[in-house]
């Protein structure tokens, strides 16, 4: 996990499967819970089950719910599971720039 000021990112890599997508859910959830927008960096995997897919869906809502922004930087893994199901809902950026840079938008058009 890298902290910056406008945002937590949290880089996956490797895979996310049925036999780890919980527990993967739940180090994401610990990292972010300093309240800021999320950024999950997963350019690296290797592999998402639809374990994991769900899993990154349910975070998703859990921080539109609490009013905190967050992206997913994708990667060739990702894009092929959000091209199978398209209506995902997933906040998808290209890089931890292009999300920064989002998450620094909204930060200054809310004050």
């Amino acid at each position: 996990m890298h902290a910056h000021t406008a945002a937590t990112v949290v880089c996956v890599s490797g895979e996310i499967d049925a036999s780890n997508a919980d527990r993967v859910g739940e180090a994401i959830r610990r990292c972010s819970q300093r309240k800021a927008p999320l950024i999950l960096n997963l350019s690296h995997l290797d592999f998402l089950g639809i374990a994991g897919f769900r899993a990154l869906i349910n975070l998703n809502h859990e921080h539109r719910q609490a009013r905190l922004p967050s992206s997913v930087v994708t990667g060739a893994v990702v894009r092929r599971v959000t091209r199978v199901f398209p209506d995902h809902g997933l906040p998808i950026v290209g890089s931890v720039p292009e999300a920064l840079s989002v998450h620094e938008k909204v930060s200054w058009s809310r004050n």
